[in-house]
């Protein structure tokens, strides 16, 4: 495949400043990380990998001697990238634009690489410029700002929470709460604990605040009736399989015939309707990536790259029979139902128990009308 960087005189903010040769079995965005077969003896021994967004960011900066240093191309990290990375190290340092789009990729990867175990540092560029351009201008500042990348809390309270109006109390307490759920949905006990720290240090609060905190945010998560779509990863994940099976799969009746509702993720639920939809009207023997481009708008588009990439993969790598595929469709389907079904008990009887709570006997005759017709279905 080949990547272009647009020239400087040529830039007329309407373009991509980078532009790539359309997805292929052989060329796969999802999959590459641009300069890490020159980067991963670096990456070893300074124990980091330094992420930015483009080819020639990493061409200047390995020029200059930082060679730990990777692109995605064109694309958002993905859960592939992230597991080649870990192979090399835990420690991962981030330096996206300095704009709304880069400060949001940036939140979305630090998200996807601590839920997958690994530390998130994020290198600040002032002015806007972007990694090539800066060591072209001075390199030296380029080096100053790695050495002073901050840890992920701390950027996010300098840059995300510090800039808001000191009266807009409620945006404060909102994007404190997002840091916090963010905090715990990390897996591994130990960065966990690590970002408690951090948020401790910087906050002056005691660590038993936060831990008390994070317990209340997830006890008032079970006890609100909340939709069916909070539920627990491991459904989240059967469901993302069965839209990868669909790639393999387009004509599979069991995957065709499945009810909607069973995707409880508003956005899995929008991507497989309409990749479902595809597969029925055209029918289509097999599904590929680069078709989806012509059923999915851009948004659509680089969701099924970051949530759905990385499945299609691993399936791809299993090397599965006919029978085989057919077997783990079965048993995909069967067990997302199984987690559908306990999921809408469970959100029954807790509307149950409000309702009994309140003394509302037409509500709790009304949920016992719909947990019988439930069970019996």
């Amino acid at each position: 495949g080949f990547t272009g960087r647009i020239l400087p005189e040529y830039d007329d903010g309407v373009m991509g400043k980078y532009v790539n040769s359309p997805q292929t079995s052989v060329f796969d965005k999802g999959k590459i990380l641009f300069g890490l077969s020159q980067a991963k003896i670096a990456i070893k021994s300074q124990k980091r990998v330094i992420l930015v967004e483009g080819q020639m960011d990493v061409i200047m900066s390995h020029q200059m001697g930082i060679q730990e240093v990777v692109a995605v191309s064109g694309t958002a990290l993905t859960e592939y990238h992230i597991r080649i990375l870990l192979r090399y190290t835990k420690m991962f340092f981030l330096a996206f634009d300095n704009d709304s789009a880069g400060i949001k990729a940036c939140i979305r990867s630090a998200s996807l690489i601590t839920q997958h175990g690994g530390m998130v540092k994020v290198i600040h560029i002032e002015g806007g410029k972007d990694t090539a351009d800066l060591v072209k201008e001075n390199p030296e500042i380029w080096q100053k700002s790695i050495d002073q990348a901050q840890d992920f809390v701390e950027y996010y309270l300098n840059h995300i929470i510090a800039p808001i109006q000191d009266d807009d109390t409620e945006a404060k307490n909102s994007s404190l709460t997002y840091l916090l759920t963010w905090i715990q949905d990390i897996v591994d006990p130990i960065v966990r604990n690590h970002y408690i720290k951090r948020l401790s240090a910087l906050l002056n609060i005691l660590e038993e605040d936060i831990y008390r905190q994070i317990k209340n945010n997830r006890l008032s998560m079970v006890q609100k009736s909340a939709p069916i779509s909070d539920i627990s990863a491991p459904a989240i994940k059967l469901q993302k399989y069965i839209i990868g099976y669909l790639f393999y799969k387009s004509q599979n009746y069991d995957i065709l015939t499945l009810e909607e509702s069973l995707f409880t993720q508003p956005v899995l639920r929008e991507l497989f309707v309409k990749l479902r939809d595809h597969c029925k009207q055209h029918t289509v023997t097999q599904l590929t990536i680069s078709e989806c481009k012509t059923i999915l708008n851009q948004q659509e588009y680089a969701l099924l790259e970051e949530m759905l990439l990385p499945i299609i993969y691993s399936i791809e790598e299993m090397n599965l029979s006919e029978d085989q595929i057919q077997q783990a469709i079965q048993e995909t389907i069967y067990r997302a139902k199984q987690h559908y079904n306990r999921s809408v008990r469970k959100l029954l009887r807790l509307q149950l128990a409000e309702a009994k709570q309140s003394g509302d006997e037409a509500q709790i005759e009304k949920i016992l009308v719909q947990y019988n017709t439930f069970i019996k279905k």
